[in-house]
């Protein structure tokens, strides 16, 4: 991790962008799932990816693959509650550390599932 704490602007760049990478990984899941695109509200996201928990736990595929699932969406879910949290200036620790580990764990999770899909795994 880099020594400079990552700046908010850059912190929902990422964001947005792992969301967009969550769309390309879960389109090409045994069932698809199609998570919404475009410019839209990150409410929406957030309800797309609150479904995308829940449906998780039927998903056709090995427990461990359903779990990377909803743990991709949960810290894609808990980094968005702390980007809200630190632009509405909540929470007196370091947000954007936390917003960076949970979306690198999201990442990590996102990489084993698609390494499943892909059949590398």
């Amino acid at each position: 991790m880099a020594d400079e704490e990552p700046t908010l602007s850059t912190l929902i760049e990422r964001h947005a962008r792992l969301y967009q990478r969550m769309c390309g990984v879960f389109i090409t899941l045994p069932i698809p799932i199609h998570l919404p695109t475009g410019t839209l509200p990150i409410e929406d996201c957030m309800a797309a990816l609150e479904r995308v928990v829940v449906i998780a736990e039927e998903a056709p595929m090995p427990p461990a693959q359903r779990a990377s699932l909803a743990v991709t969406c949960i810290n894609w879910l808990t980094a968005a509650d702390l980007i809200r949290a630190e632009i509405e200036g909540q929470r007196p620790w370091d947000r954007r550390v936390a917003i960076l580990l949970h979306m690198m764990d999201c990442t990590e999770h996102l990489v084993d599932l698609n390494r499943w899909i892909s059949g590398s795994d």
